[in-house]
């Protein structure tokens, strides 16, 4: 028999939070359900959606819902869900993306290890995450209980609310592109860690429908296109390395040398916004690397 203040304890110190924009509702109700025991409240930050109205209909007292009329962005829409948990005193963060389907006991398993001794220093949590296709299957599966990984994605990430109000926080200048990992970028250069649970507590649904969009699978080309760089060609590419499932390979791959180019022009310590410009902007990385 579960001990009901035991998880009342559990949920009220963790609030959830959901960025839609245009969201399948069906999708989305089965999303809310999953976690909203979970959890105290649940925020829900609307990016100008067309069909708002519906999303309305989802809306209990146990949801606060923030409605935008124009797309401002991921990063935007975050930090937002960050400055509710800060006011509203929550410990941890769970944030979801709109299509996921978050498993069953995940805050319970995350916050087994974020009240262990060994874990102090950890500024985010993430879990397996089911479904996304990567080849190498390691976000899918591990060996240890926990350990340290370089950045997450968004979806059932678990943000120490502590920890982050150290840092500089979601960067607004993001729009969309490397939302995620800039964040575990700035945690990781305050000196915390990012640690990935032995644990399958998500299912991404977007990464299934992607197989079945050619244009998703062929991302219009193995590299960017490098004849005519001010050609909208280049920000297609971009676009699709992005839902592609090895965008973070390719970023990491580019890293060390927009860095380099970076150094060489002599210019401030680089944020994660400068290399990411760097990379997509500078032909020659590009090249280099393919």
């Amino acid at each position: 028999m579960k001990d009901s203040k035991r998880d009342n304890y559990i949920k009220s110190d963790v609030v959830a939070g959901i960025v839609t924009y245009n969201p399948d509702t069906d999708r989305l109700l089965s999303n809310i359900n999953a976690v909203q025991n979970q959890v105290d409240r649940i925020v829900i930050v609307d990016n100008g959606s067309i069909n708002v109205a519906a999303i309305d209909h989802l809306i209990t007292d146990r949801i606060h819902f923030i409605k935008w009329k124009q797309n401002k962005g991921i990063a935007s829409a975050l930090k937002t869900i960050m400055d509710f948990a800060i006011e509203n005193h929550y410990s941890w963060v769970l944030t979801v993306d709109q299509d996921s389907i978050v498993q069953e006991g995940l805050i319970e398993e995350y916050l087994k290890y974020a009240n262990r001794e060994d874990c102090r220093n950890v500024g985010m949590f993430t879990c397996l995450i089911k479904d996304r296709n990567f080849s190498d299957k390691k976000h899918e599966e591990q060996k240890s209980d926990i350990q340290v990984v370089d950045s997450c994605i968004t979806s059932a990430a678990f943000c120490s609310v502590e920890k982050y109000r150290t840092i500089d926080g979601y960067d607004e200048s993001f729009f969309i592109d490397c939302v995620d990992f800039d964040i575990c970028y700035q945690l990781r250069d305050a000196g915390y860690t990012v640690n990935r649970i032995n644990y399958t507590g998500d299912r991404l649904i977007e990464y299934n429908e992607a197989k079945k969009n050619p244009l998703m699978i062929h991302f219009t080309g193995h590299k960017p296109n490098t004849i005519h760089s001010r050609h909208s060609y280049r920000e297609t590419w971009w676009y699709y390395a992005k839902k592609s499932v090895c965008y973070q390979e390719i970023i990491e791959a580019f890293k060390d040398e927009a860095l380099n180019c970076i150094r060489n022009e002599k210019k401030e310590i680089a944020t994660y916004k400068q290399i990411l410009d760097e990379i997509k902007n500078n032909d020659e990385i590009v090249n280099e690397e393919f």
